[in-house]
């Protein structure tokens, strides 16, 4: 492995605490990326930061729920506070709670509509808007959304799940358009069953 590969990359990572957002902090900090991992889970975030920064990498930790507006805003100031900017975000965290549809309750709709389309929303913008602020770069900045093979294939006891990663499909390609012009490259991966 290239311990170099992400040098100078300072990365917010949501959905850190545990599976693939914990397993990416990893690979990315032993590449050399400084990374803030980030979940509402704040003992599984710590532990994971800890976990990096016992094997020799640059790591910080923050209690995140993506759908709270300030604390999106707060997770971006401190990764700026702690590695001087922020150039790299992975937008993994996400919900499911599978329910069979017709019997599908408005609140589980709503919990998985806000953690995975309005909660990716609301990180992306409050770390784009940090990313325009510091100015171009010589390299692009990064943002890399999860989505996931449901946003092209449903089920009927994952409907909602799969109406917010269709969501995601739509802000990977509007905030691709929206911001290119200030050197932010915006993508995103749709993985099955992890």
């Amino acid at each position: 492995m290239d311990a170099e590969r992400l040098a100078g990359r300072k990365a917010l990572i949501t959905g850190g605490a545990q599976g693939m957002g914990a397993a990416i902090a990893k690979h990315w900090a032993a590449q050399g990326a400084a990374v803030c991992v980030a979940d509402i889970n704040e003992d599984g975030v710590a532990a994971v930061a800890q976990e990096i920064r016992d094997a020799g990498g640059q790591a910080t930790h923050f209690k995140l729920d993506v759908t709270n507006e300030e604390q999106a805003e707060a997770a971006v100031a401190h990764v700026v506070n702690e590695f001087g900017e922020i150039n790299l975000l992975l937008n993994n965290a996400g919900v499911n709670k599978p329910t069979m549809f017709p019997d599908t309750p408005k609140d589980n709709y709503d919990f998985i509509m806000n953690v995975n389309a309005w909660g990716k929303f609301n990180v992306m913008r409050a770390v784009s808007k940090q990313m325009i602020a510091q100015g171009k770069r010589d390299y692009p900045y990064k943002i890399i959304n999860v989505g996931s093979i449901a946003s092209r294939m449903s089920f009927d006891d994952i409907i909602p799940y799969s109406m917010a990663k269709h969501a995601v499909l739509a802000l990977i390609r509007g905030g691709a358009k929206a911001l290119a012009p200030h050197g932010i490259t915006v993508n995103g991966y749709g993985p099955g069953v992890v």
